[in-house]
């Protein structure tokens, strides 16, 4: 069953995202871990022990490059997806992100223009996808940069992606009563 959008509250990508980070994180450890193996490999082909000590040596050292970039690559991952997350309220989509390096987006539901849902392969492995979300942009900008992603939510579960695309459809219906309203009565 679909969980609801709250509003007014913060919440996160959901935990498949978690996984996704991991694995792009998680590249020097496929290397550290070839290199590994191959030295293992080469120290069994030397019959001088001198070399294979300092292959095994190798070895070793390129299997503890592996596992601390495999902790540093959960670690790391961990603080980017609890960092970012995303709340409605009544006028806006407000997306933040960050630690360090806190950044806070907020997008008002009548500037949004559209709302694409973009699964790539390997995404689809995992039940996750990308939400972009263009808004308006500045009649002053050139033609090209008119149009521009207002958000980006990197990776999101397809049913919290969903969710979140026919809430901001409700809440662009909602801004747009608004705004004619008002125009109505001026």
């Amino acid at each position: 069953m679909k969980k609801p959008i709250e509003r007014n509250k913060y919440q996160s990508l959901g935990y498949k995202t978690y996984w996704l980070f991991v694995f792009k994180k998680s590249f020097s450890v496929f290397i550290f871990g070839v290199f590994s193996y191959g030295f293992f490999i080469a120290g069994h082909y030397f019959s001088d022990t001198s070399w294979q000590n300092i292959l095994n040596l190798g070895s070793l050292v390129s299997f503890s490059l592996a596992l601390l970039s495999l902790a540093l690559a959960f670690l790391s991952s961990f603080i980017d997806y609890i960092s970012f997350r995303f709340m409605f309220t009544d006028t806006t989509l407000q997306i933040e992100k960050g630690i360090l390096h806190r950044k806070q987006i907020m997008i008002p539901y009548q500037k949004i223009q559209s709302i694409n849902i973009d699964q790539r392969f390997f995404h689809q492995l995992l039940g996750v996808c990308q939400l972009i979300i263009l808004t308006a942009g500045n009649p002053n900008q050139p033609e090209s940069t008119k149009a521009r992603s207002g958000g980006i939510l990197p990776a999101i579960d397809v049913d919290i992606a969903h969710n979140i695309k026919n809430e901001i459809l409700k809440m662009m219906e909602g801004a747009q009563k608004n705004t004619t309203a008002q125009n109505n009565i001026v």
